[in-house]
């Protein structure tokens, strides 16, 4: 009974021998598909969805391996991830909003997909998207450009934006408790501001000064008007400022102003709040820029 149990034990746990007339077969480089995480598409598949063609190297073969059929699956549907298409929509709109993007420019296919790191494909839905949005346009022939700011568009934002961010300072307003708790995020974004502005940082001035107003309109408890303020084609306008002292200035005063909202807020003073946002657009609607 012994005997037995250790032959089966050693035949269980043996590899299988291979004789030497008959050696394993040798990987084909063509078949041959690596490892890779979960859900990547793996480097044996070649996709080319912008020019409209699909490459399957010896496809049948390649989808016995186990790794592939989901891979399989992602490639027919011929669409973007949604991650891809949100990170290129969100990355260009921002740097449309806050006007970093030179008026007229033309936006190059090869070089935005590269800069913000999406396929083609998401990068032209991301287009799509903003053009519908006002923020850029088609041009006659072929492909997209920065449209110019005429004075009336300007004023057209000013417009709106007093409208939109004085209906949400209602809204807040009518709650003393959220209107406190608002209060303390808008200064906390002045302090940023200020920290920019000492440290000649002017993408973060835009970018505290823009996150005081998306604040303001986020803190509504109104879903469908922070997305209409959002959505709108309302860039910040900037204007190049050759004196760095005069800069600073600027700065100052919109942080200023901003505290000076912040605490009507605080107070629950939508009258004395709403007032100065009306005068803080009109007379700072264009955002300095450092020469």
């Amino acid at each position: 009974m012994i005997g037995r149990m250790v032959f089966r034990a050693r035949r269980f746990n043996s590899a299988p021998a291979v004789s030497a007339s008959r050696a394993p077969p040798r990987p084909n480089p063509m078949l041959e598909v690596p490892r890779a995480e979960a859900g990547r598409v793996v480097p044996s598949v070649h996709v080319d969805v912008g020019a409209g063609r699909i490459l399957l190297t010896h496809l049948r073969e390649i989808c016995k391996h186990p790794i592939v059929p989901a891979a399989i699956r992602k490639i027919k549907t011929r669409e973007p991830s949604r991650s891809m298409r949100d990170l290129a929509y969100q990355g260009l709109r921002r740097l449309l909003v806050l006007q970093r993007i030179p008026e007229g420019q033309r936006l190059r296919e090869p070089q935005w997909a590269g800069q913000l790191g999406v396929n083609r494909s998401a990068l032209r839905e991301a287009f799509a998207r903003l053009e519908a949005e006002g923020l850029i346009e088609k041009g006659e022939r072929t492909g997209y450009f920065v449209p110019k700011l005429t004075s009336n568009d300007v004023d057209e934002i000013k417009f709106a934006r007093v409208v939109l961010e004085c209906a949400a300072i209602d809204l807040i307003c009518a709650d003393s408790r959220r209107a406190s708790r608002v209060a303390k995020r808008l200064m906390s974004i002045c302090d940023e501001f200020e920290t920019f502005s000492k440290s000649k940082y002017s993408l973060g001035t835009s970018e505290a000064d823009r996150r005081f107003h998306e604040t303001l309109m986020d803190s509504t408890g109104n879903r469908r008007l922070a997305l209409l303020y959002r959505r709108a084609p309302l860039p910040l306008v900037r204007v190049r400022i050759a004196s760095e002292d005069l800069w600073f200035e600027q700065c100052r005063l919109t942080a200023a102003e901003h505290r000076g909202i912040a605490e009507a807020i605080a107070d629950a003073d939508r009258a004395r709040a709403q007032g100065l946002l009306r005068d803080h657009l009109h007379a700072r609607h264009e955002l300095p820029m450092p020469a």
